[in-house]
């Protein structure tokens, strides 16, 4: 989906998935998501709090729209040569709805646990891939969350983009 139609949509919710720990699903159950526009409308801003102590922050861009040199760099990162033991035919990028994030913020308090930080970053995952295609960020975005997105960087592949480090997500099967 492009952020433009998504900026469109009336309400935001994590879809429900069947094979989900008891620990995420608490932390869908009792979540609010808020969407608004970014600087333009390729832009957008999602907030997602799950309590008085727990809260993520982050922008989202829509990289074709944007027509951004970002996905030239995604899409060297393909391997085509379907001999190659890293060939993943669903590894090629997407004609739209990639998105990279930026400006991640997280809050929360000494109570809530790892566990449900990790579980945070899980759902946000899921719920990035229930409305877009695909979704890349930048490594030193995520400093300070990184410990909490090891499945998200597990099924990711590393590229360069300008000299920085990137990855982009892509999900097993795809």
């Amino acid at each position: 989906m492009r952020v433009s139609l998504f900026l469109g949509k009336d309400d935001y919710k994590f879809a429900e998935w069947e094979h989900t720990a008891p620990e995420i699903k608490k932390l869908a159950a009792n979540s609010v998501i808020t969407v608004s526009p970014g600087p333009d409308r390729n832009h957008a801003s999602i907030c997602i709090v799950c309590s008085g102590s727990l809260s993520l922050k982050f922008m989202v861009r829509d990289l074709h729209q944007a027509q951004s040199s970002l996905i030239r760099s995604m899409e060297e990162s393909v391997i085509a040569d379907y001999e190659h033991e890293n060939y993943d035919y669903w590894g090629q990028i997407p004609p739209f709805g990639v998105v990279e994030l930026y400006a991640m913020e997280l809050l929360h308090d000494a109570s809530v646990s790892e566990a449900e930080l990790e579980a945070l970053f899980r759902l946000t995952e899921l719920f990035l891939i229930d409305h877009f295609m695909m979704f890349t960020f930048r490594a030193n975005e995520i400093e300070k969350v990184q410990r909490y997105m090891k499945d998200t960087i597990r099924s990711s592949i590393q590229y360069a983009h300008q000299g920085a480090h990137y990855f982009r997500f892509k999900p097993a099967g795809w």
